[in-house]
C-alpha cells in the first residue's frame, strides 16, 4: 500500500524511496526505470511471476547497470559512479574522473587533446543479453591502451635513427622543445656534431633535415663539413680558382653570424693582386664592386629546382668580385680630370700614379725642374699653380679642365710686357735699318737685337731686379762714362704715355722710354754755343 499524496503519483518525493532523484533522472517517465524486467528483488520477482499482470514499484536496485547498459563493455567495472554522477545532464561528462590517477597522467600537449585522440572506437562483435540495449554497435576502447612509450601513439619521425627513447631528447610540452633534464636544454645540438651557432639557431630543423618532397625526413647521413653543402653559391662561380670549379670556403669571408657583412679586411685584400693602400682603404667597397643584375639569371636551373623543393628563397649576391679591369689601371674605375692632356707616353707607362699617389688626388709627386722643360726658380717657386694653369675648356663641347698641356713658356705668354714692346724682334730691327740708313753700323755690338726673352735682363728672383748694365756691350753700345755714370737713370729714361687720348687721361697707359733714345749730345743738352761751332764737329 503506497500513500501518494494529495497530488498523486507525480508528485511523488522519491528521497522518501531512500533515493532521490537528480539531473536526468528527475525528468525521466517513471515507467521508465519501473519495469518489471528490471526487478532483482527475490520474493517480488517470485510475486511478479505468479502474478504478471500485477503492477509494482518494489524489487529495483539503484546501480546504474540495474537500468543502464555498460557502455564501456566491462572495461572499467561495475562501479559507474567512480566516474559519472547523475546529477549532470550528460553521461558522456565522467565527473569524477582524473586522469592523473591513472597509469597515464596527462601532461603538456597531452593535456588538451580529445580522447578519441587516444581511445579509438571499437565494434561490439557480441550481441547483447538480458533486457538492457546498448546505444550503439561502437565504444571507446579504454582498456588495454598502450603507453608504455611514445612510438605507441606517435610515428618516428626519425626512423629509428636515434633510438626508441623519444624523452631522451623530447618532452609532452612540445615535439620541438627539447628536454632539459638531459642538460641539452635549447642547446642540444650542441651535442652532435654540427653544433649550431649564429643564425643557424633560428632556422627551423625541417630547413636542414626536411621531409623535401618525396625524399622522407633525415637526420643522419646529412654533409655538413662546408657550407655548400646546404648553400648553393651565392656569388655564382665568381671566386672558384677557375670556371666551373667549386667555389672557395665561404668561411674565409662570412661567418654563421651573418651573411653581411663579410669578413673581408684590409689584411685580405693585401693578399690579391690589388692591395688597398692610401684612400682606397677608406673606399666603400660598393664602389669598386659594383651591383649586377644579370648574376640573378645566372642560377643554375637544378639549384633553383632544388630550393623551390625545399621552400628555400634564391639569395644571390648581386655584386661583381673580380671586375674585369686592370689592377693598376686608375682610368679603369677613375674619370680622367685633365681630359686626355697626359698620354700613356708622357706618363711613362705608368698610369695616374705617375704624379699621384693612393694617400690623396691632391697630393702629387710632381716636380717642375725634373718632369717639365719649365723648372720653377725664383719668385716662380712661390707662385700658386693657378697662376699658370687656368681652368678653360679643353675639349670642344667637354667642361672645363685646369689646363697643363700645352703651355707657353715664354715670359710674355704669363706677363704683361712693362716695356710696351721696344725690345721686341720687330722693334729692334726696325732701329737696325734707320741705323743701316744713317751710315752707322750698330752691329758691331751685341745688342738683344734677335727678340730674347725678359730673362736677357731680367731674373726670376724680382722684376725690379735687372742684370742690365751700359757697361756690358751684350746690352748696349752706348757706355756711360763721365757725369753720365752717375746720372739716376730717370733723367735719359723718361716715362712717356702710349698712344690714346689727349691731353693724357688719368689712367693713360704710360711707360718708360728705353729705345730708341737719342744718342747725340743735342738729343739731350741744348748748344749753349748757339750753332758757333757748326760745322766743326770731330
Amino acid at each position: 500500500m503506497i500513500d501518494w499524496g494529495p497530488g498523486g503519483r507525480r508528485s511523488f518525493d522519491h528521497r522518501s524511496a531512500g533515493w532521490p532523484l537528480a539531473g536526468k533522472h528527475a525528468t525521466t517517465r517513471c515507467e521508465s526505470c519501473h519495469d518489471n524486467r528490471r526487478v532483482v528483488t527475490p520474493a517480488i520477482a517470485r510475486l511478479l511471476a505468479a502474478n504478471p499482470k500485477r503492477a509494482t514499484f518494489l524489487g529495483l536496485q539503484s546501480r546504474c547497470d540495474s537500468c543502464h547498459f555498460d557502455e564501456h563493455r566491462g572495461q572499467l567495472g561495475q562501479d559507474c559512479q567512480r566516474c559519472h554522477s547523475d546529477e549532470v545532464s550528460s553521461f558522456a561528462f565522467a565527473r569524477f574522473f582524473d586522469h592523473a590517477r591513472a597509469d597515464f597522467p596527462l601532461r603538456g600537449k597531452h593535456k588538451p587533446l580529445a580522447c578519441a585522440a587516444c581511445h579509438p572506437q571499437a565494434t561490439d562483435r557480441a550481441a547483447p543479453t538480458g533486457s538492457l540495449e546498448p546505444r550503439a554497435d561502437t565504444f571507446a576502447r579504454y582498456k588495454p591502451i598502450a603507453h608504455g612509450s611514445c612510438a605507441s601513439c606517435h610515428r618516428d619521425p626519425h626512423r629509428g635513427a636515434f633510438g626508441n627513447n623519444c624523452a631522451d631528447c623530447h618532452n609532452e610540452n612540445g615535439w620541438d622543445v627539447v628536454n632539459p633534464s638531459r642538460g641539452l636544454g635549447e642547446n642540444f645540438h650542441d651535442a652532435t656534431r654540427f653544433p649550431l651557432k649564429g643564425l643557424h639557431r633560428d632556422v627551423k630543423c625541417k630547413s636542414c633535415h626536411g621531409p623535401f618532397g618525396s625524399r622522407p625526413v633525415q637526420y643522419k647521413g646529412l654533409a655538413f663539413r662546408k657550407c655548400g653543402d646546404c648553400h648553393p653559391d651565392g656569388h655564382e662561380g665568381q671566386l672558384a680558382a677557375r670556371a666551373g670549379a667549386a667555389p672557395a670556403d665561404c668561411g674565409d669571408c662570412h661567418s654563421a653570424s651573418g651573411f653581411s657583412p663579410a669578413q673581408f679586411e684590409l689584411e685580405q685584400h693585401a693578399r690579391i693582386p690589388f692591395p688597398l693602400t692610401g684612400a682606397h682603404r677608406a673606399t666603400a667597397c660598393r664602389n669598386c664592386h659594383l651591383i649586377d643584375a644579370e648574376l640573378a639569371r645566372r642560377i643554375d636551373p637544378a639549384v633553383r629546382a632544388k630550393l623551390a623543393r625545399q621552400r628555400r628563397p634564391e639569395r644571390v649576391a648581386l655584386v661583381v668580385m673580380r671586375p674585369k679591369r686592370a689592377p693598376g689601371d686608375c682610368s679603369d674605375c677613375h674619370r680622367d680630370p685633365h681630359q686626355g692632356q697626359f698620354t700613356a707616353q708622357t706618363m711613362a707607362g705608368d698610369d695616374c700614379a705617375a704624379c699621384h699617389t693612393t694617400e690623396s688626388f691632391a697630393k702629387i709627386r710632381f716636380d717642375h725642374s725634373r718632369d717639365s722643360r719649365f723648372p720653377l726658380t725664383g719668385a716662380h717657386g712661390k707662385a700658386p699653380c693657378a697662376s699658370c694653369h687656368k681652368r678653360e675648356t679643353i675639349r670642344a663641347g667637354g667642361p672645363e679642365a685646369v689646363r697643363y698641356k700645352p703651355i707657353a713658356t715664354s715670359c710674355t705668354s704669363c706677363h704683361l710686357d712693362e716695356h710696351r714692346g721696344q725690345f721686341t724682334a720687330r722693334a729692334i730691327g726696325a732701329r737696325d735699318r734707320r741705323e743701316a740708313r744713317a751710315g752707322r753700323d750698330a752691329r758691331d755690338g751685341r745688342e738683344p737685337r734677335d727678340g730674347k726673352d725678359c730673362s736677357f735682363c731680367h731674373p726670376t728672383d724680382s722684376f725690379k731686379k735687372t742684370s742690365f748694365t751700359h757697361q756690358d756691350r751684350r746690352f748696349t753700345t752706348f757706355a756711360l762714362a763721365g757725369k753720365h755714370a752717375s746720372l739716376p737713370c730717370g733723367s735719359c729714361h723718361r716715362p712717356v704715355q702710349l698712344a690714346g687720348p689727349s691731353p693724357p687721361a688719368p689712367d693713360a697707359i704710360q711707360t718708360v722710354r728705353y729705345r730708341p733714345v737719342p744718342r747725340d749730345c743735342e738729343g739731350c743738352h741744348a748748344d749753349f754755343h748757339h750753332g758757333a761751332f757748326r760745322g766743326f764737329e770731330p
